[in-house]
């Protein structure tokens, strides 16, 4: 199914995926992270779970279904070189506030994935160089401080949201992910969504976005040390 609904308009596709929950009487579920965090690897084994996010399919960059959008109210601290992508004027108090803009059902639970800070920086800056985000590593480097109150801010939302509405929305470890993959298992029950496929071990070939040959320029060490040096 997943395979078809690639082929047509996200939107409409994600549509169909919310109808077909709604349809079921089941809870839906949507998924978020930042780029380079596992939101496409959390993608893919919530399918093979039997439970496709209703923003699976990636819509604009500015939607408030994109999974990667910055719902935190400090806007002024989305990075420079991606505002024009990722801005917006979405203010929430509550995760009912979320769910409205979103279209989400108001039942609608949220699984968060993150990656640890100074492994995101490493990927998040190799990608951005590829992207032109960045002109090259010392350019990456001088924008470490925007990064890193982007992630702060994106995390301490999501996990404000889960201190307040635990049976809701639950922040994932990518790094415990990959150690234990019973860890999705248990944290869709926990969010009351049923699981179809409890056979599948997470071992995936190849994930959307995140082709095995990618070039690496800076590792996490080099992005520690240069943290280090300027907090010198």
């Amino acid at each position: 199914m997943k395979i078809i609904l690639k082929r047509i308009n996200a939107k409409f596709a994600n549509k169909l995926v919310q109808s077909t929950k709604k349809f079921s009487g089941k809870i839906g579920l949507a998924h978020h992270g930042l780029q380079r965090s596992g939101t496409n690897y959390l993608n893919e084994c919530l399918w093979r779970c039997g439970n496709p996010p209703l923003n699976s399919f990636d819509e604009a960059r500015h939607s408030p279904r994109h999974k990667h959008c910055r719902w935190y109210s400090e806007k002024a601290s989305i990075p420079s070189f991606l505002i024009e992508q990722y801005g917006n004027n979405f203010h929430v108090n509550h995760l009912d506030e979320l769910n409205k803009i979103a279209n989400y059902p108001i039942n609608t639970s949220h699984l968060v994935i993150k990656k640890e800070l100074y492994s995101w920086l490493a990927s998040i800056i190799n990608w951005g160089i590829k992207c032109k985000w960045f002109t090259d590593k010392n350019n990456a480097f001088d924008n470490l401080n925007q990064l890193i109150l982007d992630y702060d801010n994106y995390y301490n939302f999501w996990q404000n949201l889960e201190d307040r509405y635990p049976q809701k929305v639950s922040v994932l470890s990518l790094e415990k992910f990959h150690d234990n993959f019973n860890l999705i298992i248990q944290k869709q029950m926990k969010l009351g969504i049923e699981i179809k496929n409890k056979n599948f071990n997470g071992k995936i070939d190849q994930v959307d976005m995140s082709p095995l040959d990618r070039k690496k320029i800076v590792s996490r060490d080099e992005v520690l040390k240069k943290i280090e040096i300027n907090n010198t």
